[in-house]
């Protein structure tokens, strides 16, 4: 029984040190996942099904994948231009130039989607929407992605980027 309150004392205080020492370290800086979810909870979202339904009945509307280049080039929706999340602000009001325009975005599971849609809402869009679960829950419903080689591709298992040395796994496990 004492050994038992000593291991949970242990990790308390490793949890609490830990803690502390990132807040030394970084002083005012939030971490990644309160602003992801901030962003989340300030935008409007639409879900897989209500996204295919829009895409089958032909509405016209902008998609964009906000992955990298070699994320949208392993697969995507089809219709969706890439502006990767990091180029958005320096291209959107090109690409985009009515701020009234409905637009949803989608990343890979909606992080950086999120983190875009609010991005755009603060720079004056006001119909933008974030699709929940990002390409991995569109993938999870079994909707189709395409690739500009291969044409419709279908994914049968979405993992985790393999290391390869000859470039982005994912491109790789996709289209070999």
């Amino acid at each position: 029984m004492r050994r038992h309150k000593l291991t949970i004392f242990t990790l308390i205080f490793m949890l609490l040190s830990f803690s502390i020492t990132f807040a030394q370290k970084h002083p005012g800086i939030k971490p990644k996942a309160e602003i992801t979810r901030a962003a989340k909870a300030a935008v409007p979202h639409i879900s897989v099904v209500d996204l295919k339904a829009k895409i089958d009945k032909g509405h016209k509307f902008y998609l964009i994948d906000v992955r990298s280049v070699p994320e949208y080039l392993a697969g995507h929706i089809q219709g969706a231009m890439n502006i990767p999340r990091g180029l958005m602000e320096f291209k959107i009001a090109k690409m985009i130039p009515d701020p009234n325009a409905e637009i949803v975005v989608y990343c890979k599971a909606s992080s950086r989607g999120s983190l875009t849609a609010k991005a755009m809402i603060d720079m004056g869009y006001k119909n933008v929407k974030d699709m929940m679960g990002g390409i991995k829950a569109w993938i999870k419903a079994k909707y189709p992605l395409y690739n500009n080689i291969l044409g419709k591709i279908r994914v049968l298992k979405f993992g985790a980027k393999e290391k390869r040395p000859n470039g982005n796994g994912l491109v790789n496990k996709l289209i070999n």
